[in-house]
């Protein structure tokens, strides 16, 4: 949607501004990890030294208990950066849960053990997954895209959040500027419509290709590597050569509509040869491109922040505060 919107002349704001959410890695992977557990945890004698020792450390997780994402306005912050640190493999915790827990804990706790197979006390890990963007299309104040008869609201806009975003505030974005999107579209349909040109757009459909596999896995690869919560300027730039490398390698997965065509199969089936979505599986290559705009875009915006912000954090001090909007390439 973002890279749909940037293609007809609309711009990108707040790209490099992303959530990050803990999540487990072992025993089982991608499951959420209760935030208000954070108290209860061990870390590793390393961790430990690293914050200061073992009364700091337990003052930062108590602190880094009352919250969710990863924020780095708060002393907290270091905990979520040693969990960065650790890599892919996760930041190993030892639960150490005393004998009365809050509801809520209690519940979590009981909803691994039956629901899922995992033992609750058992040691896990822990890495920081990328939950939401704060960023996307700039509106103005009657949802307007800034071309003429495109309006947009909800999460694919931005602007609204800033590095950080208020619990409940994306409901509130989708009513208020959905509400307004809507009054503005209709309007201009009723009235100036008729002044908008036709634009030839060109149709592009997915081909088989080898070079969009290829693209797909250094695009996550790159982002997961340098555009997470822990960046610096010589990551950024790695990661924007790498993204721009994929960009030109994916072309060779792109062919005009004329080209023999790849629909997506009925919901269930599987793919029909050649094609690379359904079932889950790998993005289409058109999917790919425009999540390639909006990779670049928020590297490119993450390079222009001279001081740690909110929903991310700089290991480098050097970079410089360019331009707070970024428009993606085309």
């Amino acid at each position: 949607m973002q890279a749909l919107a940037a293609g007809a002349g609309a711009s990108l704001v707040n790209m490099e501004f992303m959530q990050f959410m803990p999540g487990m890695v072992s025993p089982r992977k991608g499951l959420v990890f209760n935030e208000k557990t954070f108290k209860y945890m061990r870390l590793p004698h390393d961790v430990l030294e690293r914050l200061g020792g073992e009364h700091e450390a337990r003052r930062l997780l108590e602190l880094r208990s009352g919250y969710g994402p990863f924020t780095a306005r708060l002393e907290s912050r270091a905990v979520d950066l040693a969990i960065e640190e650790a890599g892919p493999q996760g930041l190993l915790l030892q639960p150490e849960f005393p004998r009365e827990l809050p509801d809520f804990v209690q519940v979590y706790n009981s909803w691994l053990r039956s629901e899922v197979g995992v033992d609750p006390s058992a040691p896990l890990r822990v890495a920081l997954y990328a939950h939401a963007s704060n960023g996307g299309i700039r509106i103005g104040a009657d949802a307007s895209a800034g071309v003429a008869g495109l309006y947009a609201a909800g999460e694919c806009t931005g602007g609204m959040h800033g590095a950080d975003r208020l619990g409940g505030l994306s409901t509130a974005n989708c009513l208020v500027f959905g509400m307004r999107a809507g009054e503005s579209a209709a309007r201009w349909a009723a009235h100036d419509a008729s002044t908008l040109g036709e634009r030839e757009l060109p149709a592009w459909t997915a081909v088989a290709s080898t070079a969009a596999q290829a693209a797909e896995e250094g695009m996550r690869a790159a982002m997961d590597e340098h555009c997470m919560a822990l960046r610096s300027v010589a990551g950024l730039e790695q990661a924007a050569a790498v993204l721009e490398r994929c960009a030109r390698e994916l072309e060779g997965g792109l062919a005009p509509s004329s080209a023999r065509r790849c629909d997506f199969p009925p919901h269930g089936a599987a793919p029909a040869d050649g094609c690379r979505h359904g079932g889950g599986g790998p993005q289409a290559p058109v999917q790919l491109r425009f999540a390639l705009r909006r990779g670049l875009s928020a590297q490119r915006g993450a390079g222009c922040r001279e001081l740690p912000r909110a929903a991310l954090a700089f290991g480098h001090s050097s970079v410089i505060l360019l331009r707070a909007l970024v428009t993606a390439p085309t």
